[in-house]
């Protein structure tokens, strides 16, 4: 038997303190709805950081992540802004939806370039200065896509994956230089990302409303997420409170995974 759990009102997104003064950060996808709201918490929080996004924005770093090029450059440029570089967080991600007999293969290929490959190039091009940090820290962006497959989802679900495993790979290879790794997993998040669901919905004759609680309802809490409660999470994973976290994939989902 299915239960339907009522509409619960929470005070959602609420400000978090950190103590993130001195750290030295970068952040990609830094553009975006959950970038903006991380770069906002971490530079209220005392830290000092490098967004990098494709697009213009203020104070981004244009860069292509899915690059070896791009990765270089970003890290070539925290270091030389900051002196340093502690804190690496990759959060640049593409979202686009075909089942698998109709994969156009360049779509495909850009989901993994930029979803999979990115990280992996990130975490290449920064690792020699974070493992010269005593409390270097590096999180991913998963997806609770890595975890719950869906329909048209073929491609994001296994760059997603493919970034849990990752995680799990630098996490082992940089505890011995103290090097912490760690993801996040967001649910239905309020962002550009889940726009597409949201069409689908209207294009349904759903209003607004009725289509935004479409996508949140496959979570226990039925909502979205709010983007600045993914950012608290990414805080408190670079912070001093999770020194003893890493190799962890950390969902933010509203008990997605639960149900």
């Amino acid at each position: 038997m299915v239960v339907m759990m009522p509409h619960i009102m929470t005070r959602k997104g609420e400000h978090m303190n950190y103590d993130l003064s001195g750290r030295a950060a970068i952040l990609t996808g830094a553009a975006g709805g959950i970038g903006s709201a991380i770069r906002t918490l971490l530079e209220e929080s005392g830290a000092q950081v490098l967004p990098v996004d494709l697009v213009e924005g203020e104070g981004v770093f244009q860069a292509d992540i899915s690059t070896k090029a791009g990765n270089q450059a970003m890290v070539a440029e925290a270091v030389r802004r900051f002196g340093k570089l502690d804190t690496l967080i990759l959060n640049a991600a593409v979202l686009r939806y075909s089942s698998i007999v109709d994969m156009p293969e360049e779509t495909w290929d850009l989901v993994m370039r930029v979803n999979l490959k990115g990280p992996m190039l990130g975490l290449q091009a920064a690792w020699p200065y974070l493992i010269a940090q005593p409390d270097g820290r590096a999180v991913l962006t998963s997806s609770i896509a890595a975890f719950r497959a869906g329909d048209d989802h073929s491609a994001y679900t296994s760059a997603k994956h493919g970034v849990d495993g990752l995680m799990k790979c630098a996490a082992i290879e940089g505890a011995p230089h103290g090097l912490l790794v760690n993801a996040v997993a967001p649910g239905a998040v309020r962002t550009t990302m889940n726009d597409s669901g949201i069409a689908d919905g209207l294009a349904r004759g759903l209003s607004q409303e009725e289509a935004e609680q479409a996508v949140a309802d496959y979570m226990a809490i039925h909502r979205l997420i709010e983007p600045r409660e993914i950012a608290n999470a990414v805080a408190f994973l670079v912070s001093e409170g999770a020194s003893a976290i890493t190799g962890t994939t950390l969902s933010v989902d509203l008990g997605a995974r639960a149900v």
